[in-house]
């Protein structure tokens, strides 16, 4: 939510141009806490600042993953791979997934965060409806097809 992630596939990827979709309010668990509270207002200024030395490759998308996907998907961009980290929620995964699978059925699509019990269930039965396989690296998963 601050760009840690994003600048990591920059770095991995050093020819990548990188699209980053967020909402920039912070989740749930950020505005329960205290510390993390008096950030939530800058947080889209924030990732832009954390992330400056990459700013001719980050193309940031302020928006929810569903309708971010949707708009990248309309503007005619088919992307080689997709991370999904955002809200945690089984309801949220299932349609970020769902929406990476029906908007790029091509894309590699990975995630982290297996060990909240939304995510891995939401990518489980996502995954199982349409029959593909995941694997899964400790906290990260892909989806294999």
């Amino acid at each position: 939510w601050l760009g840690r992630s994003t600048r990591f596939l920059c770095d991995l990827a050093p020819t990548a141009r990188v699209i980053a979709i967020d909402h920039w309010q912070g989740s749930p668990e950020h505005t329960q806490d205290e510390e993390l509270r008096p950030l939530l207002p800058r947080l889209y200024e924030t990732f832009l600042s954390e992330s400056w030395d990459y700013r001719s490759r980050i193309i940031p998308v302020r928006a929810g993953s569903v309708d971010g996907l949707r708009q990248v998907a309309a503007a005619g961009l088919s992307p080689d791979l997709v991370y999904l980290d955002a809200d945690h929620s089984f309801e949220a995964v299932s349609a970020d997934l769902a929406a990476t699978l029906d908007l790029f059925p091509e894309t590699r699509i990975v995630g982290d965060d297996w060990n909240w019990e939304g995510v891995r269930r939401a990518v489980e039965t996502i995954a199982g409806q349409r029959k593909l396989n995941v694997e899964v690296f400790g906290a990260a998963w892909r989806i294999l097809r």
